[in-house]
This record gives C-alpha cells, structure tokens and sequence, in this order.
C-alpha cells in the first residue's frame, strides 16, 4: 500500500504518501463535500486495471472515486444517507441507510 486516503474537515478528499505523509493530491468539490472519515473502502473496478474508493459524496449519493487522481467515475443516488456500516452476507455487501430498513446491494459474490 503506498497511499492512505482520508477526508478532511473542510470536506476535501486526500490522498497521502504512507512514507513521507505527503500529499499526493487532493480534491475540493465547491459546493457540496465529502463526509469527514477515514476511507476504508479501496476496492479493484472489475474488468478494468483501476482502484477506486467508494465514499458518500453528497447527502444522498454514493461516488465512486479514482484512487489514482480523485475524479468521481460514478455517482448514485441513495434512497437515504449512508450510516457508514457495511453488512455482509451470503457472499454479498450491503450498504447501510438510515431510512429504516434500507439496505444497498453494492456487490454480489457470486
């Protein structure tokens, strides 16, 4: 692992250096920020030689964000605000909502 990612006070999303806690890049996106949090979730984008993070980028939306530069490949939207939990079961992950009983199918082990 060469870089940790994190996202800031003011709702910029950073990537640094593991080594020398350098900033690699970082990215402000105006008038909407990321959520403050440390980010976990760097995940392989299937069929393709690319890292992505998967963090909620504005109230009601989940993006999916090149680890590699900060650019938003994907957005989409939530039903409800991400609570932060990830539940896996029977070989899939669901993301956790705060509208009761919401649940995000977000991969499918097949």
């Amino acid at each position: 692992l060469e870089r940790v990612y994190s996202v800031t006070m003011n709702g910029a999303l950073l990537a640094l250096n593991m080594q020398t806690g350098e900033v690699q890049w970082k990215v402000q996106r105006g008038k909407w920020r990321y959520r403050m949090s440390p980010v976990s979730s760097l995940v392989r984008i299937q069929g393709r030689q690319e890292w992505a993070l998967w963090l909620e980028c504005h109230p009601t939306s989940l993006c999916v964000v090149s680890a590699r530069d900060g650019r938003i490949l994907e957005s989409h939207p939530l039903s409800g605000r991400f609570s932060g939990e990830v539940v896996f079961y029977k070989k899939s992950a669901y993301m956790v909502l705060d509208n009761p009983g919401d649940l995000l199918q977000i991969s499918s082990g097949k």
